[in-house]
């Protein structure tokens, strides 16, 4: 995978750590300012097939609860979890690196991009 891998991001702001799936992941998200993730990031990754196996890019990624579950659930896939925000894929990138998460791990990474930019402005992010 191109993006580069997730490292524990030191002085994390006011957070919460949560369970998702029955422990099957563990997300690491802002506590009152910012995106936390509900039921609308579970019914998107429940669309994917658990038989999927392949890449997939998780736009908007938030702290990642998406792209987390749809690994939870298909071992053969791996995941760019891409957010436009600094604050919050450092949150990802920091769930990531969360020891919960070290099963996931070697099939996730996080990319800080904006995916609204064009030409080599877009291709300096590291996005196709």
């Amino acid at each position: 995978m191109s993006a580069a891998r997730a490292t524990l991001v030191q002085d994390t702001p006011a957070h919460t750590v949560d369970a998702f799936h029955r422990g099957r992941f563990w997300l690491v998200q802002p506590k009152q300012a910012g995106h936390r993730a509900g039921m609308d990031a579970m019914m998107l990754a429940a669309a994917v097939p658990s038989s999927f196996a392949g890449r997939l890019a998780d736009f908007g990624a938030g702290a990642g609860a998406a792209g987390l579950a749809v690994l939870s659930r298909c071992p053969d896939a791996e995941a760019v979890l891409i957010e436009r925000s600094p604050e919050m894929a450092a949150f990802a990138a920091t769930t990531l690196a969360h020891p919960g998460n070290a099963h996931l791990n070697d099939r996730a990474s996080v990319l800080a991009a904006d995916v609204a930019l064009s030409g080599q402005a877009r291709a300096a992010t590291g996005l196709a």
